[in-house]
Parts: C-alpha cells; structure tokens; sequence
C-alpha cells in the first residue's frame, strides 16, 4: 500500500533519476506535469543529499483506507463505461459518485482530485486535454 501513499515521491525520484541520465528537462517537466522550476529544486536537494520524501504535516487523519484505495484503483481501471457512463472520461465528479456509491464516503470534487493526484497518481487533466484534442480531430475529419 506504500506505493499508493507515496505518489509524489516516486514522481520526485523518478525525475531526478531521468535527469541524471540525461532526459531532457522540458520533455520531464511535460510527462510528468511539474515545472521547469520544480524539477531543478529536485535536482538541488538531490545532489545536496537531502531525500524527496513528503514531509509529514499534521492535521486531520485521511478518511479514506488504504485497502478502499487499493479498491478504488482497481474501480476506476475497469473504465467509466463499466460504471453507467457513455464515455471512458474519469472527471473528479464522477469518482466523486463511485466513491459513494461502493464506500458511502462524500468528499468534495477538489478533495476527490487530491485523492486521484495524490494517492493514486493520476492525472486527470492529461485525460481532459486528450479529449479535447481527439474531439478537435473529429471536427478536422468532418
């Protein structure tokens, strides 16, 4: 359960690791949705001999479990058609509705993105931003 707790953290590693063997920064920066400017601070602490761990803050405990997480994974890789929708696009709304549905939790649309983000590692605009491209094509073809 570990590697869905630490998301960000196989990111951090995951770039420096890349940038060390000489992947373009640009090219980094864009597959793994950070800037130019967060990746140099990565590459900072990195050669400073810091680690890329997320700091533990304090605050309220997570209401979701490891094991729902585990679950919710495996839900939302069966596809959104599988669950009642026209369409393969996952949006923070409707994992909002999934998660209700099997785990009669209720988060707010920006919690549920920080859930898919953080914890899963998802990127949600990056299925946005496809849509929108293959929807442009379409017209193009027309």
């Amino acid at each position: 359960m570990k590697n869905l707790q630490r998301a960000d953290e196989y990111r951090r590693y995951r770039a420096v690791e890349l940038m060390e063997r000489g992947e373009p920064k640009d090219l980094i920066s864009r597959i793994l949705g950070v800037s130019l400017v967060t990746l140099n601070k990565w590459q900072e602490r990195s050669r400073r001999g810091e680690d890329l761990n997320t700091k533990i803050s304090s605050g309220r405990p997570r209401t979701i479990s490891d094991e729902q997480l585990i679950e919710l994974s495996r839900l939302l890789s069966e596809g959104a058609v599988a669950h009642g929708w026209e369409n393969n696009l996952w949006t923070s709304a409707r994992v909002r509705e999934v998660i209700k549905k099997h785990f009669g939790l209720e988060f707010s649309r920006w919690h549920v993105y920080v859930i898919i983000t953080s914890y899963l590692g998802w990127f949600l605009h990056l299925f946005r931003r496809l849509q929108v491209f293959l929807r442009g094509r379409k017209r193009l073809v027309a």
